[in-house]
């Protein structure tokens, strides 16, 4: 099949509209800048709350947690991390990964990257600097209408 056709695929999932493409590149320099990871991501790095938005904590270049609460970051920063649906997957680790049952955290926050993090897999991250509507997802009729 096609999957047999390549070694990384990117996924940009459909709420994530108007992502920047430097977020694209950002998630797959995270995966292929480690060799140990099946996946890799971006966030964005924003002071102060993120209502609303996935979270993610991070530590040397990888997610330790995803949560649609607010979490610490990590590595010592303020603000928050905020999740952009952007993924990075080498080929064979996503088949694996859609071969697995959603685990406990996956089933209870609906975020299938934990998949990866509940099977003990690392996941690349890469923090950028931005605009937290960077991470804005458009899932509701009342998402088109936020600024």
């Amino acid at each position: 099949g096609l999957l047999g056709a390549c070694d990384v695929v990117i996924n940009v999932q459909g709420d994530a509209v108007g992502v920047q493409p430097a977020l694209i590149l950002a998630a797959l320099d995270a995966l292929l800048e480690d060799g140990e990871a099946g996946l890799g991501t971006v966030a964005i790095a924003v002071p102060g709350e993120a209502g609303g938005r996935t979270t993610v904590a991070v530590a040397a270049g990888r997610a330790l947690d995803f949560d649609r609460a607010p979490l610490e970051p990590g590595e010592g920063r303020g603000g928050r991390l905020l999740h952009v649906g952007i993924y990075a997957y080498r080929v064979p680790s996503l088949l694996a990964a859609s071969l697995r049952a959603p685990g406990p955290k996956e089933r209870a926050r609906s975020l299938e990257q934990l998949r990866w993090l509940e099977a003990g897999e690392p996941v690349a991250i890469r923090v950028v600097q931005g605009h937290a509507a960077w991470a804005h997802a458009v899932d509701t009729e009342e998402d088109l209408r936020r600024d």
